[in-house]
């Protein structure tokens, strides 16, 4: 109430003065937010600069752990057709084995 009294009595110059005084305190204001905005922005780069590195790093680490898984799948591919190879062979023993008990 008092402030309101107080503008009441005030000349125009006098509110040409605190005009002129609140502008230069809202272009401070301005002026200190935008760089507040530009490091925050500066920070935030930094974090996403951050992440991306992350990203990268994971993605080349999955593209080599997916390889690797995809050499071990052919190598017990082989292995697999080794195994089924030597069953059969196996298989094949044992028939001319009994075969041969037979003759005896």
């Amino acid at each position: 109430n008092e402030y309101k009294s107080y503008l009441r009595t005030m000349s125009t110059a006098d509110i040409d003065e605190l005009l002129e005084a609140k502008s230069r305190e809202l272009q401070t204001l301005q002026e200190r937010k935008v760089h507040a905005l530009n490091r925050e922005i500066e920070g935030l780069t930094l974090q996403l600069n951050g992440c991306r590195e992350q990203h990268t790093e994971l993605k080349e680490s999955f593209e080599y752990n997916l390889n690797l898984l995809a050499e071990r799948d052919t190598e017990l591919e082989k292995y697999d057709d080794i195994i089924t190879e030597l069953n059969s062979r196996i298989t094949q023993f044992m028939a001319e084995i009994s075969d041969m008990k037979v003759d005896l």
